[in-house]
Order: C-alpha cells, then sequence, then structure tokens
C-alpha cells in the first residue's frame, strides 16, 4: 500500500488494484467514503440509509442524490429506501455507474421514478448457464488372461523362522524356499497362533 496525500494505493505483486480517495483535515474533507463498502450492510437493513449521518457522501453522482431526493418525497421510507439502496448496488458491484446515471437523468427529466425492476434486467449482466458436456470414454480392450494366477491355499510353516510357504493347489504342500514361492512374514508367531493344529505341527 501506498499513501498519498489525497488517496490510497493497493498493489498486489506489483500492480495497481484498487485506489481510493483519503480524508484530509487540511482540505477540510475528513471523511472519504465508497458507497460500494456499505452495500452489504444497507442490504440487511435498507431503511437504515434515511437517518445515515454521511447519507450525502455515498451519492457517487449528482444524478443518484437527485434520485433520492424525488424517491423521499413521492414514496414510503421502505420503498425509498429500499429502491435507493437498489440502485447503488447496481451501480456499484455491476460496473453501471456512468450509464445508470444517465439513465436516471433522462427519468427525472421526463417525470418519472426510476423502476428497478426494469433498470436491473436492462443494466445487470445476464447469468448464462454452463452448456452440459457429455464426455463419450472410449472402450477399453480386455487382454485375457491365459493362466490363471496363484492363489494362497494354505500357510505352512516350513521350519525355517519367518518364512511361509504359498501354494497353487488346495491340498497342502511344502513349497521350496525360492524368491518366487515365499514370502517372508515379520511376525510368524501370530500366524501359528490363527492356524490349526493339523497345520501348526512343522514338517520333519
Amino acid at each position: 500500500m501506498r499513501v498519498y496525500g489525497d488517496r490510497l494505493d493497493c498493489y498486489l505483486s506489483g500492480v495497481l488494484v484498487h485506489s481510493t480517495a483519503r480524508g484530509s483535515r487540511a482540505h477540510d474533507n475528513r471523511h472519504a467514503l465508497d458507497y460500494r463498502h456499505f452495500i452489504g450492510s444497507l442490504k440487511r437493513k435498507p431503511q437504515a440509509f434515511k437517518g445515515l449521518a454521511f447519507r450525502d457522501a455515498l451519492f457517487p453522482r449528482e444524478a443518484y442524490r437527485r434520485t433520492w431526493e424525488q424517491l423521499d418525497g413521492r414514496l414510503s421510507q421502505r420503498d425509498a429506501c429500499k429502491t435507493m439502496v437498489g440502485l447503488l448496488e447496481l451501480a456499484g458491484l455491476h460496473g453501471v455507474e456512468a450509464v445508470l446515471a444517465g439513465q436516471l437523468d433522462l427519468l427525472l427529466e421526463a417525470g418519472e421514478l426510476p423502476d428497478l425492476k426494469q433498470l436491473r434486467e436492462q443494466f445487470a449482466p445476464r447469468q448464462t448457464l454452463c452448456p452440459e458436456v457429455e464426455v463419450q470414454m472410449p472402450p477399453v480392450a480386455v487382454k485375457p488372461i491365459s493362466a490363471p494366477m496363484p492363489r494362497i491355499s494354505s500357510a505352512l510353516v516350513t521350519g525355517v523362522p519367518g518364512v511361509i510357504c504359498v501354494t497353487s493347489s488346495n491340498t497342502p504342500a511344502m513349497c521350496p524356499p525360492s524368491p518366487l514361492s515365499v514370502i517372508t512374514a515379520p511376525r510368524p508367531s501370530r500366524l501359528l497362533k490363527n492356524t490349526s493344529p493339523a497345520l501348526s505341527t512343522p514338517f520333519h
């Protein structure tokens, strides 16, 4: 952030992203308000707009101040405040402050009050629906397996500590201690407790 005598500039990665006016006692401008910062609070309580001590400082252009005078004089407090807050929201959040002010001047010259719903349809960006995208996956070619994979049918103690025999048949048999047919178990004591009495007897 860079502080100047009349403004504050905010930078992100060396790029100017926001600039706001700075109040100064020397120039008799103690309050530097941006109406965009109050839109969220005013939307929750729009009738508070009329009693704000700094209400006149929230009008971004003369056309908005004149519009408020007409709304306040011809509508109820509830409708006037709700319409004015809606106009400020439309101007600030959708970036149409200048063009909306021109439209308000035309309505004031014609002696008409702004229709908030009509102005939103005219100036607010329309929400578009995202198109539905259907992705078709190509069929996956599955290569058949020529030989069945060996399955674990029994766990036999081979007499070597920490070595378990793995066979591909359902008949218990002793497997040779080769790298392809044995698995090293970290805790063979637990495996011995879970095996049946017939398989827990070591082979001779």
